[in-house]
């Protein structure tokens, strides 16, 4: 894991980033996944704002004319999604005196995995049309409400919001030890360094 000579960068989940927009979507997921959870269990820390980055979607766009061509709807491909995109609970087993939790796992975790989707069929022989038959699928990001930058270059910033009635010094200070924690716990090549602290101030 970590940076590649090819410009590229490695995730120790074993995925390739090869663009600004996967990279800066991925610096928002260390963001959210590892750091926002250890400053929240700081002691008088109320939660932790994000800006900057872009939270990852899987972005379906439907061309108009070829749901037309196969007398298809918007509302068929979002119903046909919703429906294959779902965990459900079966109970539970009892043996030998334990629980055993039974799930079935059906949500989506790849642009694949949606393509495959069928929406319908179609004709007589009924040849099923998939999502890839009259969408576009990919990685994409959220609406962008706001960025963050650093000389020019994308970056994420995390604010800790304090509780009220709080020690701003007891807090300010506990969450810039938290910082140096989790820097330790951060994917190879990746920092969190603090901008403002409020200890002296």
């Amino acid at each position: 894991p970590g940076w590649k000579d090819d410009g590229s960068y490695l995730t120790p989940e074993g995925e390739r980033l090869t663009s600004d927009l996967e990279r800066a979507a991925y610096l928002r997921t260390v963001q959210d996944w590892i750091i926002r959870p250890q400053l929240k269990g700081v002691a008088g820390v109320a939660g932790v704002d994000t800006i900057g980055g872009g939270r990852q979607e899987q972005h379906v766009q439907p061309d108009p004319m070829k749901l037309v061509s196969y007398g298809l709807t918007f509302s068929q491909v979002i119903e046909a999604l919703e429906k294959n995109n779902a965990s459900t609970g079966a109970g539970y087993i009892e043996h030998k005196g334990e629980s055993y939790l039974v799930r079935a796992a059906g949500r989506i975790e790849t642009p694949e995995q949606i393509e495959d989707i069928v929406v319908a069929t179609h004709g007589t022989a009924g040849t099923p049309v998939y999502v890839r038959d009259v969408a576009t699928v990919g990685i994409g990001k959220e609406l962008r409400t706001g960025s963050a930058s650093e000389n020019g270059e994308e970056v994420v910033v995390g604010t800790a919001l304090m509780l009220i009635g709080a020690n701003s010094r007891t807090v300010a200070a506990a969450v810039d030890a938290k910082m140096t924690e989790a820097n330790k716990t951060l994917p190879p090549g990746i920092r969190a360094k603090t901008v403002l602290n409020r200890t002296k101030l």
